[in-house]
């Protein structure tokens, strides 16, 4: 599916990302097997990949929060993904934006997804969960990233 949408490269506040996803979003059940998906952001333009399973089906592990659930908890201060709305499902972006937790402007510290690991014999404290292992382990198979 190729959807480009200029404003995406344009982004400054939740504002924009809320029309472009009100214009163009796709729900996560609109993602079926065999869907060309087309890369077109800020980082990357001209690569697609085709979706093999759908979403989240036919994992090998149980992450511990889905890429959605991991925007909704401000993953990489709020800024990872915003310019990606139309290569993931719309649903990931609206509760994230529902729970404020979303800063296309700025990155900010103060949103960051932080996970306290309680029986940790080190008792390091905080770590910070890789978002892109996840998401590619969800949602697109390895052998379709690039390298």
């Amino acid at each position: 599916m190729t959807v480009r949408d200029p404003r995406i490269l344009k982004i400054k506040t939740v504002d924009d990302m809320t029309k472009i996803l009100l214009d163009k979003g796709r729900p996560l059940d609109s993602f079926k097997p065999g869907d060309t998906i087309e890369v077109w952001n800020k980082m990357k333009k001209g690569y697609s990949y085709r979706l093999s399973v759908a979403p989240g089906t036919q994992m090998a592990f149980k992450p511990y929060a889905t890429p959605g659930e991991m925007l909704a908890l401000g993953a990489f201060e709020g800024k990872y993904l915003n310019d990606c709305l139309l290569e993931f499902p719309a649903e990931w972006y609206w509760n994230a934006i529902l729970a404020g937790k979303l800063r296309p402007g700025e990155p900010d510290v103060s949103v960051n997804l932080l996970v306290w690991i309680q029986d940790n014999p080190f008792n390091s404290g905080l770590i910070l969960v890789g978002f892109l292992v996840v998401l590619r382990k969800v949602c697109i198979p390895s052998y379709l990233m690039p390298r």
